[in-house]
Formats: C-alpha cells, structure tokens, sequence
C-alpha cells in the first residue's frame, strides 16, 4: 500500500511539473483526457517480469507509455528493448519525442552526420519537445548499435486542443502502420 501512495505522490508531482510548463487545460482538452481514460479504464494488475518479457518478445507491435518528465520511464523502455536485443529481434523504435517530418535529420543525427547539438537546434527541441534529452539519449544509441531503424511518430501542433490531439494520434498510428507494412 505505502509503495502505491509513493507512486501516487511521485505521478501528482510529474503531474504538477507538466502543467506548470504546459498551462491550464481547455475543457476541450479536458474531454479528450477523460475519452483517453475511458479507453484505458480497467483495472491494472500485477505480471512477473519473465511472463511480461515473454509476451513483449512475441508481440509485433509494442506501445509503451511515456511519462516525459520521468527518466526512468526511459530507463525501463532501455530495458525492454534490451531484452529485445538480447533475443537478437528486429525493432524499429518509433518515438513520439520525433517528429515525422524530420525523418531526414533524424537519420542525419543517426548515422553522424550531424551532431546532436546541431540535430536538436535543427528540429527545434527545446521548443517541440522541451523535455530533458538526456532520458532519450541512450534509447536513441541503443538503437544505433542494433543497427535499428528510428521513425519519428509526432506531427507538431502549437494548439492543444481535442480535434489537433485526434489529429495527432492518427497521424502517428498511420506512421506505424506504415512503417509495419514496409518492415
């Protein structure tokens, strides 16, 4: 019980963090939260890691969720594809922090033709982004000594609002399904 208040209390203050940097939101964005719990409703529970791993390696599409603000939420996602790589798996890492339509720099960035202080200036980082690239660092070099393939899952919209987020999260599942039909 106590390790679930210290989650609580650790997520409240991430929470906290994001809105100070993002702002209040809109009641159209307050709608297109409570569809998107809606849709993630039930209950949690517990699997054993070997059991979770199993599955992962088994899967040809794995999402995994992000708390920006968090870096181990990047050091478990390291650890997962880890795994992966430990079962020699082809993977593509495709990430929201990346817009698609820097696909040519990211490759650029990738395969070190431009270094990653020039890479973030070009795709504007700090602005799009302005979480802590550090936490995605070693996602990013991991990938690059598997020789995997990254894709950049977002499209940019300065406006957050429910229709520009819909628009978003279809952009990005048709990034994946096209990338899934090309690999």
């Amino acid at each position: 019980e106590k390790w679930f208040q210290l989650r609580k209390e650790l997520y409240r203050s991430l929470e906290t963090q994001v809105r100070q940097r993002l702002g209040k939101d809109s009641k159209d964005l307050i709608r297109y939260k409570q569809e998107y719990d809606a849709e993630f409703s039930r209950k949690w529970s517990h699997v054993e890691s070997s059991e979770f791993l199993a599955q992962v390696s088994q899967a040809r599409l794995v999402l995994m969720g992000d708390f920006h603000a968090l870096s181990q939420s990047q050091k478990s996602q390291l650890r997962i594809l880890k795994h992966l790589g430990s079962q020699k798996k082809k993977v593509i890492l495709a990430l929201e922090c990346f817009e698609h339509k820097d696909q040519d720099l990211l490759k650029a960035f990738v395969s070190g033709k431009i270094s990653e202080r020039e890479f973030l200036k070009q795709i504007r980082w700090q602005e799009r982004w302005g979480f802590p690239f550090e936490s995605y660092r070693e996602l990013i070099r991991f990938a690059v000594k598997m020789k995997w393939p990254i894709v950049g899952l977002n499209s940019y919209t300065k406006l957050r609002t429910r229709a520009s987020l819909l628009q978003r999260d279809r952009f990005s599942a048709e990034v994946l399904v096209q990338t899934l039909k090309a690999f």
